[in-house]
């Protein structure tokens, strides 16, 4: 959309046509409309373009939705023609029962509940020489992995130890069936290299059993990125000085934009007047806020003030250099 702007003669001839010449006043106010007109003029045109790329957005992202739902439908028409596996099923048997899975089911993202998943899950233990290829082919198997730990048997031990460090995934079977202790150090490997993490966790705790191992996790806190699923995990250990791991981890990853917030709120609940000041801001700047979970609660507690932009950012400005946490109250409060 194209916006007129109005000049000064023509504003001039529409307003004074067939009349006396304006005053010298009259021509000041007369420019001061005209620049008037032409800023809503362009505002509306803004407003009307930002309207126009947002509509344009929405109904591609329909067109995209739209376009996964037909693919999930078809997926799904060729999951249901896959034959059920038989009930003691050759290694052939489990590889082609398998491939027809993985080719049916693509490779969007799924849960255990999904169909695919399902269906893998009727293969049971007892096959995992059959899987091993397909998991070390380095193509998408997201369902597979979902639900391998289910698919190894007690039996698979030498196998699981074997493969550890080539499929990371097998990490969590090895720890469920009660490895653990013989591949502890494959495992750390995998979590300091960052190829497997996330479904690790809950397990942790079972393979800490000294303060050296306190301390390779404490540092994967620190200097790995999006590791927050950690912190109450490192929490709990004894003897943590807390105030330092959330101060470290805050210098750390503090120039990440994504995953600095959740660092930042630790380390400010800890009485990091930096990393206040961080939450403060970015809470507050409607491009970031969805960034701070949690974080009205915890900047009440904090500071005692209400929640209010002006309020708080003139507070922190005003204190920034004076400001100290209260052990026992856990607030802010300013150095008299």
């Amino acid at each position: 959309m194209k916006y007129l702007t109005l000049t000064y003669t023509g504003l001039l001839a529409l307003l004074v046509g067939g009349c006396t010449a304006p005053t010298p006043e009259q021509y000041d106010r007369l420019a001061r409309q005209l620049e008037d007109i032409n800023k809503n003029l362009a505002a509306m045109t803004e407003s009307y373009d930002t309207y126009n790329r947002l509509l344009a957005a929405e109904e591609q992202e329909a067109r995209i939705r739209a376009r996964a739902a037909d693919v999930r439908k078809e997926n799904l028409y060729k999951l249901r023609r896959i034959r059920k596996l038989s009930e003691n099923p050759t290694e052939e048997q489990v590889r082609n029962y398998l491939e027809q899975i993985l080719a049916a089911s693509g490779e969007e993202p799924c849960d255990k509940e999904a169909p695919q998943v399902k269906m893998l899950r009727a293969i049971g233990p007892g096959h995992l020489d059959a899987l091993l290829p397909y998991l070390k082919a380095g193509k998408p198997v997201a369902a597979l992995e979902l639900i391998l730990p289910e698919l190894v048997s007690p039996k698979d031990k030498q196998l699981v130890l074997e493969n550890l460090k080539e499929v990371p995934v097998l990490a969590v079977a090895a720890i469920r069936q009660g490895w653990g202790n013989d591949a502890r150090e494959t495992i750390f490997g995998i979590l300091e290299d960052g190829k497997y993490g996330e479904d690790l966790i809950p397990y942790l705790k079972t393979l800490t059993q000294n303060a050296a191992d306190r301390e390779r996790i404490v540092n994967l806190y620190i200097n790995r990125e999006s590791t927050g699923a950690l912190y109450p995990v490192i929490r709990d250990f004894p003897d943590l000085d807390i105030v330092n791991v959330n101060n470290r981890a805050w210098a750390r990853q503090k120039k990440n934009a994504d995953t600095a917030p959740q660092y930042a709120m630790r380390a400010a609940e800890t009485g990091n007047v930096e990393a206040l000041g961080y939450v403060i801001n970015g809470f507050f700047d409607p491009k970031t806020a969805e960034l701070f979970p949690g974080a009205d609660v915890l900047l009440i507690k904090l500071t005692g003030l209400s929640l209010d932009r002006k309020t708080l950012t003139t507070w922190y400005q005003t204190n920034k250099d004076k400001l100290f946490i209260e052990e026992k109250s856990g607030r802010f409060s300013i150095i008299e």
